[in-house]
Parts: C-alpha cells; structure tokens; sequence
C-alpha cells in the first residue's frame, strides 16, 4: 500500500517533533483507488489546478499548506482548502522527516556535493537527536572552495551562490544541511565535528559573520532547487515501486528568482 511505502521510505519519527506530517488534508489512502498521484515541493494553487487536469485524487507534497497548526487560515491557505476540497484531493506532506530520511533531501544533496559520507549530523529537536544533515570528505582530494562553487553552480544550473570563506583553500571535511534553519550552536558543531565548510540552504547574514569569525567556510545553495530534485527522485522510486501507477511531477516554481 502506498502509505505503508512513503512511511517506510520517509519515517515520521525523524522530523521534528511538531511538524505536520503525513495526510493534512483529505480522506484516508485506502479509501481512494489511486491510480495517478501528484509529486511537487510546495502544493501551490497552481500544482492543485494542474492536479485536476490530471485526473489525481491524491498529491505528495514535501512542504504543507501551513508549516504549522494555525488557529486561524488566511486567504490563500483557504482557495488552496477550497480547491482542493471541491475537487476531492487529498494531501499528504512529508516536511522535514524527507530531509533526515536515508535516500532524502540530506542524502541527495551530498551526492551533489560529492562527498563520502562517514556520519550524520545530528541536530537538536526540543532534547532529541535528528540526523538532518550529513558529514562526509570530498571525492576530489584536492578540491578547494574555488572549485566546489564551480561545480555546484554547473550541477544545479546556477549563476550565483552565496559564499564566505577563503576561495583557495583547501577542503577537507564538508557537513551539508539542507531545508532547515541553524543557530550559532549547531555551527559550533559542526566545527567540533571537524568540518572545515557547511553547505546549506536556510542561512542568514548573522550566521554568515559568525562563520567568518569561526573560520567556517559557508555556502548557500538554493531551497527550492534541492528540494525539487529530491521530489523528482521520489517520484522515481515510487514509479519503480507502483509500476502499475502513474506518479507525475508538477512543478510548484521556486518563488525566490535572482533579476
């Protein structure tokens, strides 16, 4: 069944404590006779439209209508309720277990990164442990932070990233957190853990002077865009899981452009 395979696959435990996760929207799976279902990063009101088109009943999302629970929806929130309402849709949200899981967001964009992976990163959720990110030495011995930029520009078909540090220096331990927000205390962290670059994609300028100071090299990589390529990847699996079903890819749009 295709709730036992996202549970597996993507397990709720390893998200935060107070994330919303699985159906937020909708009636059970084994109610539906799925036989196409939806894959996109945000459920936006143009994905639910285009959803209809297809002929789905279901959608996989990996961020929610909302964040998190909210006494009271706004505008947007309530057509994208409404929409999704009219025409019998269901949603289901996978939120930051996908980026801990084996195979997920942090895995995926190691792989990118190149790196070997030897350990998770473990960051802190209300007292409990979470391996949101990964930890591992570069493929390339010789790579330097000029030529990781170089490459994660030409792999994710970017013009621009946003970096601090030396660009002649040589990288020997990389930790890569994707999808969620980091504090001072997790880059010290990383530090102890005996990384020398943090490639992220939730950092702000704060972080970015403290890093400095740290002697932290940091890189910041598009949200959307390593979300994007892990729903793609999910679809994949899923397809390959459920060959009997077609599972479609909308694009939601990153809504953060660079003019």
């Amino acid at each position: 069944m295709l709730s036992k395979k996202i549970a597996k696959l993507v397990p709720k435990e390893l998200g935060f404590n107070n994330d919303i996760y699985g159906l937020q929207f909708g009636n059970q799976l084994k109610d539906f006779n799925l036989h196409k279902i939806v894959i996109c990063v945000d459920p936006t009101i143009k994905v639910i439209l285009q959803t209809k088109k297809t002929k789905s009943y279901f959608i996989i999302s990996h961020h929610g209508l909302t964040q998190r629970s909210l006494l009271k929806f706004n505008e947007p929130v309530l057509k994208q309720i409404k929409l999704l309402s009219v025409n019998n849709i269901s949603l289901f949200i996978l939120q930051s277990a996908w980026i801990a899981a084996s195979g997920g967001i942090s895995d995926i964009a190691s792989k990118i990164v190149g790196i070997n992976i030897t350990d998770n990163l473990y960051i802190d959720d209300k007292g409990e442990k979470k391996p949101f990110g990964r930890i591992g030495h570069p493929i390339n011995e010789n790579l330097t932070l000029d030529i990781l930029i170089k490459s994660l520009k030409r792999k994710l078909n970017l013009n621009y990233i946003q970096v601090c540090g030396k660009l002649n220096r040589k990288i020997n331990k990389i930790a890569v957190v994707c999808g969620i927000s980091l504090n001072e205390w997790d880059l010290i962290e990383i530090l102890k853990n005996n990384c020398d670059t943090l490639i992220s994609a939730d950092l702000v300028y704060s972080q970015y002077i403290f890093a400095q100071k740290l002697g932290l090299n940091i890189l910041s990589i598009p949200h959307y865009v390593c979300d994007k390529i892990a729903m793609e990847k999910l679809k994949l699996i899923l397809s390959l899981e459920f060959p009997r079903d077609e599972f479609i890819f909308i694009d939601s749009e990153n809504p953060i452009i660079l003019m």
